[in-house]
């Protein structure tokens, strides 16, 4: 048996439902299930099954021994002892029952397949979003994700890597390339957004808040090129973009172990 815990917002969510298929691809023997702790309900909570038409692996019995693990692992690490029975980022331990982390690894998406099989589920656009969605389609349309918030409270981390220069280069980038561009821009900072883009023709999406922010990674997968944040949000976006686009990102995703995601074929920014 094995347990992949599922944590985090919609995008890291994503990575771990990579490396489930990849653990259930690889131990296809085993009973490999699925479990979401219920103190995490930061972001918006468990959405993968909410967007996506997938299948996830979760019988009754095995929650409420999912959650004697949990805390189990818990109040083991508290007295400082080591955990047999979990892997995480820090060790190599595949072969065990709990495993708790965000994969991060591009390993994980191409061995899994799970791009091959990853849908959206079926569901109704606002009449806004369906406006975007025609204008997107009708023009060399360009998202653009500027991720500011929680990212400001961790520069440590995040910091010095999607400045206001990595924008400019990354809009000169997008201008050599792609004739008469419309930027549609995804942001929880706007008037930082326009600041940038003062001198492009762009459309400023605002109308996708909260539980509906799920249609901010729709509808830049809709778009013809992308310019990213260094957030799993527009990576997943990137992804899921059957549109075969043009993606600038940043060359590093964190200052610290920064994850190996990065696909070869994007056109990487140094900052």
């Amino acid at each position: 048996m094995k347990v992949i815990e599922i944590l985090g917002g919609l995008g890291n969510q994503l990575f771990e439902y990579s490396y489930y298929l990849y653990i259930k691809k690889k131990y296809s023997k085993e009973n490999v299930c699925t479990f979401f702790p219920n103190r995490h309900v930061g972001h918006n909570g468990f959405e993968l099954t909410k967007w996506f038409d997938v299948e996830l692996n979760e019988p009754s019995w095995s929650k409420p021994l999912c959650g004697i693990l949990y805390w189990s692992s818990r109040i083991i690490r508290h007295l400082g002892m080591p955990v047999w029975f979990i892997r995480e980022k820090e060790n190599d331990k595949e072969n065990v029952i709990f495993h708790e982390g965000y994969w991060q690894d591009k390993k994980y998406i191409v061995e899994s397949g799970i791009l091959s099989s990853l849908q959206y589920k079926n569901y109704d656009l606002s009449e806004e979003n369906k406006k975007i969605k025609e204008k997107i389609q009708t023009t060399n349309s360009v998202s653009i994700h500027i991720r500011r918030g929680d990212y400001l409270n961790h520069p440590e981390l995040y910091g010095g890597i999607c400045t206001s220069d990595y924008y400019a280069k990354a809009l000169a980038k997008i201008n050599e390339n792609v004739d008469d561009p419309t930027f549609f821009v995804f942001s929880d900072d706007l008037s930082f957004a326009q600041s940038l883009l003062r001198n492009e023709e762009i459309v400023v999406v605002d109308c996708n808040r909260g539980a509906n922010s799920f249609y901010d990674m729709y509808l830049m997968s809709q778009c013809k090129n992308m310019i990213l944040a260094n957030s799993t949000f527009s990576y997943w976006a990137a992804l899921l973009n059957r549109n075969h686009p043009l993606v600038v990102c940043p060359d590093r995703w964190t200052n610290i172990d920064s994850p190996d995601i990065i696909l070869d074929e994007w056109i990487k920014i140094k900052n």
